[in-house]
């Protein structure tokens, strides 16, 4: 059960003293080096250092000769830290660590500069005034800065910075819908999301979870169980090519395939993709799941070739005869398979209805937010009694990959291809077009009074492939920097 009352520490603990030393002889100049194992702190005089327990061990080890001035004890450093709200999305500093930003605290205090430290999370991005500190020989982007207007207060719960927003997600009048959209590998910002809503305290109060293409994938592995770290772990597990997995064509691949649909007109090239999923998708999946049946009730977006409309698949225990065809059951794996079948690069989906085949492709063809569906589906409900509930609320993942940012565009030989000139041409007003759907469906679901859509977006990140597993910590990081200021800001809109 998530803590509906989560804090961010009130203050900094370590096990350990810190040690104010003398060296008696000039130590070696390697040690003070950048990229030296070694961390030591100036102190107000020439040769005196702060150090953690840890330095100070290595430096007898080194049998390098010093003496000790003071010894520090754990409950009179007088050092706290400050952890900004958006800690809460990062791994705390360990004991090692916390250690180290001690020793430097108060050798910042004896040379009378600012001597507060804030934790700015663990991190590959420049934060404008930080640095970077890390146990002895680490490496880890552990980011900090020093207070200097003491404006930080971090007592209260993190739900009681979102007052407005926490209260329409716990209304008991109110259906509470994540939608999560797609975007290839974009999916690993969509854990963020789960992890700021558990902060709040509204886990629980999420009544159905939508999704489409890479959304689909992420929010059913959710409803299956996994949390925000098990799903952040799948990424940087693929990351790191600890999985086998192919999910673009290489510009070989896809100049093959493009000259052998020309020669063989009327072939099933153009429809039947360039890659199969199908089995890295269910490895992945028995991967993160933790049940056989959703603990939330899930919904995917995908385009059923075959009747030309975007319909709505679900593994649930769905009366599907009230929806008039919008929804269809089948299994979790072909739900997202369907949904996540982007036309051209993946194989589409086929799915049997009795002896009847229906072939599947990515639904965000049409909807790659679910929006209208979610509408459609509530106000089918409340039209036929299913819900009791008067009101609707959607918060919108909407990760919106620039096709016209793909690498493969934008390669050196596509110029020489006409049909990938041409194509990145096309993705440019693709990327238009799409803006101003997403948006038209916003606007349409604000004409009901009774119905509002909170949408949080992921920034462009140019030049890189949606579908390359190089993009997933960079996804990460900048739902990190990004995802909870714009909730800040949904906070603000609020009536």
């Amino acid at each position: 059960m998530p803590d509906p009352n989560v804090r961010l520490p009130a203050k900094i603990e370590i096990q350990k003293s810190v040690y104010k030393i003398r060296f008696l002889k000039i130590p070696p100049h390697e040690i003070f080096e950048k990229g030296s194992v070694f961390r030591l702190f100036q102190g107000r005089n020439a040769g005196v250092y702060f150090v953690s327990s840890t330095t100070l061990g290595m430096l007898e080890e080194r049998g390098l000769k010093f003496e000790i001035v003071k010894e520090i004890p754990p409950d009179k450093t007088g050092v706290s830290i400050q952890f900004p709200l958006e800690t809460i999305l990062h791994d705390l500093p360990g004991e090692d660590v916390r250690e180290e930003i001690v020793a430097f605290a108060i050798a910042q205090r004896e040379r009378g500069e600012p001597s507060i430290p804030v934790y700015c999370g663990r991190t590959q991005d420049e934060i404008p005034g930080s640095f970077v500190l890390d146990r002895p020989g680490g490496f880890r982007k552990y980011r900090w800065r020093w207070d200097r207007h003491h404006k930080i207060h971090h007592t209260a719960a993190f739900r009681d910075h979102f007052p407005k927003l926490t209260r329409k997600m716990l209304d008991p009048d109110t259906r509470f819908v994540v939608s999560l959209g797609s975007g290839g590998l974009r999916m690993f910002a969509h854990p963020t999301m789960f992890r700021l809503i558990e902060a709040m305290g509204a886990r629980d109060a999420i009544e159905e979870i939508w999704g489409c293409s890479g959304g689909a994938i992420a929010g059913l592995a959710y409803a299956l169980g996994a949390d925000h770290q098990i799903l952040e772990r799948e990424g940087y597990d693929l990351y790191h090519r600890k999985y086998d997995l192919h999910l673009s064509p290489t510009l070989p691949e896809l100049i093959k395939n493009v000259i052998m649909d020309r020669l063989l007109p009327g072939t099933t090239m153009n429809l039947r993709g360039f890659v199969d999923i199908q089995t890295s998708m269910q490895e992945s999946l028995a991967r993160v799941a933790q049940h056989s049946k959703p603990s939330f009730p899930f919904f995917a977006i995908a385009y059923n070739l075959d009747t030309k409309h975007n319909e709505v698949l679900t593994p649930g225990d769905v009366d599907t005869s009230a929806y008039k065809g919008l929804i269809k059951h089948c299994s979790p794996i072909n739900s997202v398979l369907a949904s996540a079948a982007i036309p051209v690069l993946f194989v589409p989906c086929v799915i049997k209805r009795g002896k009847t085949p229906f072939t599947y492709i990515d639904g965000s063809l049409s909807e790659e937010v679910p929006l209208p569906s979610v509408h459609q589906k509530w106000l089918i409900d409340r039209k036929e009694g299913l819900t009791r509930k008067k009101k609707l609320f959607i918060l919108a993942v909407n990760l919106f990959p620039y096709l016209s940012t793909w690498k493969l565009f934008n390669h050196f030989l596509a110029k020489y291809v006409p049909f990938l000139e041409l194509a990145g041409f096309l993705s440019r007003l693709a990327d238009l077009a799409r803006r101003a759907r997403i948006d038209e469906q916003i606007r349409a679901i604000h004409h009901d009074p009774n119905a509002y859509v909170a949408e949080v977006s992921l920034p462009r990140l140019s030049m890189i492939n949606f579908l390359d597993p190089r993009i997933i910590p960079v996804v990460i990081e900048k739902a990190h920097g990004t995802f909870l200021n714009q909730l800040l800001e949904i906070e603000q809109r609020l009536p």
